[in-house]
């Protein structure tokens, strides 16, 4: 298979920035809630530990749901330990930035492996995808059934089953992303009408109408993701949300066998059974989903090593100047003049791919260069110790306005005084960067005189 050329733009301007304990490599995408950066951390004789660190816009940071959200996929994701999830490491704020730490996983998304086969001229192969398939639903079998170190048992729905959250290392490792509206199984309720979330053309059938749900609404989300993968063409798509919705709801998804000759009738049975509109005919758990494909497929699942063969193959120049970039890093501690972001593996801004595989809408927003502060009510989201996953009404799926907590009243000196000392911290900051030169004396001296005025007048007056 050909190799595919990516190109280099230019450094960016976050490269080089503090975010918390973390320093900031470059920005590698943005979308419509959040944007993606590389990092490290920093430690004793040399040590650097490299994460993906994912924060809150500054135009959505101030509202309460989103804030909400953002919290709960770090509550839900901190505890898994599966090698096909990518973990979560770290939440915190920094300067009224809320943000997660994750784990970085050179590679691809499934998304990207698409784009580069059609743009190669070539099918995705059948055994890489059984075998992306099945690791898949053993890693949503895992959040499925996920019990924590004290034994609780917290089984989480993912909800957003797509090619755009599963990734490909080049080590041949498949890893499921973004748990961002996922939810607790033993605390999911009915949907409010209007508000459902999900990727249009992935949703179950009850995920669309608002209903209950359980673990075999993520199988239907994996039978779609297998069926275009081995079709090589999206399943539901449509012109509009709405005709996408209705082809999940009322279509039936032909034989995967009639457009790749490698599909037998035992892999067909599986891809249907994972499609049936009737929670009821699917399977039961994604383990058995597992099962059922090693059982159909046999020798056509690759091993670890042929997956990392033909990633590290197709994204050659990716994996190239990965390496060359953070071989840089380590020797200097500084960034290239090459940036990362199409090198990089975290699902990228443009996470959509074309009409004869997958389409997924692309979400973009433009950052402002000031940092408004947090809302109250989106601080003591943070600061509640509630499970943000119940509302006064009882368990539901999304967050309605009602639910979010009242903000308890502060006095008003107390609340300007934290605003003042907030914001003269960064000029403090400044002015302790420059207190050896001759400038930064100056300052000093004057601000000391002027201080020295104020109090007197304080005593006389």
């Amino acid at each position: 298979m050909a190799r595919l050329s990516f190109p280099a733009p230019a450094l960016d301007e976050f490269s080089g920035r503090a975010l918390g304990k973390y320093e900031i490599a470059c920005r590698l995408s943005a979308g419509g809630m959040s944007e993606i950066f590389l990092a490290f951390q920093r430690g004793a004789a040399g040590f650097r530990k490299y994460v993906v660190l994912k924060r809150i816009l500054n135009d959505v940071k101030g509202r309460e749901e989103v804030v909400r959200m953002f919290v709960q996929e770090a509550k839900l994701a901190a505890g898994f330990a599966h090698s096909n999830i990518a973990q979560v490491f770290d939440l915190d704020v920094a300067d009224g930035d809320l943000f997660l730490a994750m784990e970085f996983v050179p590679g691809a998304t499934l998304v990207e492996v698409a784009k580069a086969c059609l743009s190669a001229g070539a099918s995705i192969p059948t055994g890489f995808s059984l075998s992306v398939a099945r690791d898949t639903a053993l890693a949503l079998h895992y959040a499925h059934t996920f019990t924590d170190a004290a034994g609780r048992h917290q089984p989480v729905l993912h909800r957003d089953v797509a090619e755009k959250n599963i990734m490909v290392s080049f080590e041949g490792t498949i890893k499921l992303l973004d748990f961002g509206i996922a939810k607790r199984l033993d605390r999911a309720g009915h949907t409010h009408v209007g508000t459902v979330k999900g990727t249009s053309g992935y949703m179950s059938p009850e995920q669309i109408r608002g209903e209950k749900l359980d673990a075999r609404s993520d199988i239907f989300s994996l039978g779609v993701v297998l069926h275009e993968c081995l079709c090589g063409q999206r399943l539901f798509y449509r012109k509009t949300r709405e005709e996408e919705l209705d082809a999940a709801l009322n279509l039936d998804a032909p034989l995967p066998s009639r457009r790749n000759r490698e599909v037998n009738p035992e892999l067909d049975a599986v891809v249907q059974k994972a499609l049936s509109r009737e929670r009821d005919r699917r399977f039961h758990n994604a383990r058995e989903m597992a099962k059922a494909i090693e059982r159909a497929a046999g020798p056509l699942l690759w091993e670890q090593e042929k997956i990392a063969g033909f990633i590290q193959q197709l994204f050659a120049e990716r994996r190239e100047q990965t390496r060359k970039l953070l071989g840089g890093l380590l020797d200097d501690g500084e960034v290239s003049g090459v940036h990362l972001a199409r090198h990089l593996a975290v699902p990228e801004l443009d996470d959509s791919l074309p009409t004869k595989t997958v389409a997924v809408p692309e979400a973009r927003e433009t950052l402002r260069e000031e940092d408004p502060p947090f809302s109250r009510a989106a601080a003591d989201v943070l600061a509640s110790t509630d499970d943000v996953q119940r509302t006064p009404k009882g368990p539901h799926l999304t967050i309605t306005e009602e639910s979010l907590p009242v903000p308890p009243k502060r006095r008003r000196g107390a609340t300007t005084w934290r605003k003042l000392a907030k914001d003269w911290r960064p000029l403090l900051r400044q002015l302790a960067d420059r207190a050896h030169t001759p400038a930064g004396l100056a300052v000093i001296a004057v601000g000391s005189a002027l201080l020295v005025l104020l109090i007197a007048y304080l005593v006389l007056f």
